[in-house]
């Protein structure tokens, strides 16, 4: 297993990955798997993998932060799975977690929204509700 490190650069402006990820492919060829730990960079794994030259599932690649870019990813099988925080169900929860501590004096809660995986099984059905902001 390597750890590859992303730029600060990288991290403000994902579209810099693309030389990274080339570079990277071409002097590790026998890579099978890519984690990304990065939903912007997530989202341009497609992008990336083209300009290598890689072509759809060559490499198992595995994200987070479903984005209609990452969906794309997905259906076109450059990304084969993407962990998703379920960002409403974070946001609702707060928000009904500070209701009860102030109308009721409820103490701090500690929810687990979870984590839905989105794969090409159910990105059709996932998708919309991302673009809608419910996953």
């Amino acid at each position: 297993m390597i750890f590859f490190q992303i730029s600060p650069e990288t991290d403000k402006d994902p579209s810099l990955g693309t030389s990274a990820i080339t570079s990277y492919l071409a002097s590790h060829m026998s890579t099978k798997l890519i984690l990304v730990d990065h939903g912007s960079l997530t989202s341009q794994m497609a992008n990336f993998l083209r300009n290598a030259g890689v072509r759809p599932k060559e490499l198992f690649v595995a994200g987070f932060s479903l984005s209609p870019a990452t969906a794309d990813a997905i259906r076109s099988e450059y990304v084969q799975l993407v962990a998703d925080s379920q960002p409403y169900l974070m946001g609702y929860l707060s928000v009904v977690q500070t209701v009860l501590s102030k109308r009721y004096g409820f103490s701090g809660l500690n929810i687990d929204t979870g984590a839905g995986f989105v794969d090409l099984n159910n990105i059709d059905f996932i998708a919309p509700l991302a673009t809608k902001g419910i996953r």
